[in-house]
């Protein structure tokens, strides 16, 4: 909504205030003369909210949903790195804000990187149960380093089904339980329907 607010601001105020230009040329040039790179504040603005309104649509539950869509969505969100870059040529304290976030942001990537190592992160799948035709639960083995609370949650990615594609469930299994992890998976759309599939032809 901030994004729309600041928008239509800055497009009434060129419509009131055109100095000789038309307000085609204040919205898509650099002939407002404002920014902090090259005066192109602008156009830096018309390219961010496209993105912007293409990340918010990809974000729609109908949308990410849909069949085969769920990749969109996620690729769409990889537009937050020519976002920042954008926002840092766009406003010139923008960076003074944005560059203790980034750098915790940087440290997160680092760390969650780490976890998905063969060292911390790599298990294997000890068996899978069909409970209905709409729910499978999954047994995994524990690592030795891997400890949880009741409630918490990890990120799985099946390889050999659909590659390069995580997503959270909530470990059923109590932290007791030294040798597996459980979890329940509830058959849906996209990847919860092939992870279903998969396994029930295999039984």
């Amino acid at each position: 909504y901030e994004t729309m607010i600041h928008s239509l601001a800055y497009a009434i105020n060129f419509s009131i205030n055109l100095d000789g230009h038309s307000w085609l040329s204040l919205i898509f040039t650099t002939a407002a003369g404002i920014g902090w790179v090259s005066h192109s504040a602008t156009i830096t603005g018309v390219i961010l909210f496209v993105l912007l309104i293409i990340m918010v649509i990809c974000s729609f539950q109908c949308i990410r949903q849909r069949s085969g869509c769920y990749q969109l969505f996620r690729y769409t969100h990889y537009l937050f790195w020519p976002i920042f870059i954008l926002l840092v040529l766009h406003a010139p304290n923008f960076w003074k804000w944005a560059i203790g976030p980034m750098v915790l942001l940087c440290f997160e990537k680092i760390y969650l990187f780490k976890r998905y190592l063969p060292k911390y992160g790599r298990t294997k799948l000890i068996s899978i149960r069909i409970e209905d035709e709409h729910v499978l639960s999954l047994m995994i083995e524990k690592p030795s380093n891997f400890n949880f609370h009741v409630g918490e949650y990890i990120n799985i990615c099946l390889p050999n089904i659909v590659r390069n594609e995580w997503h959270p469930f909530t470990i059923c299994s109590s932290p007791e339980r030294k040798d597996i992890i459980r979890l329940t998976i509830m058959k849906k759309q996209n990847w919860t329907r092939k992870i279903y599939e998969h396994f029930s032809k295999e039984q």
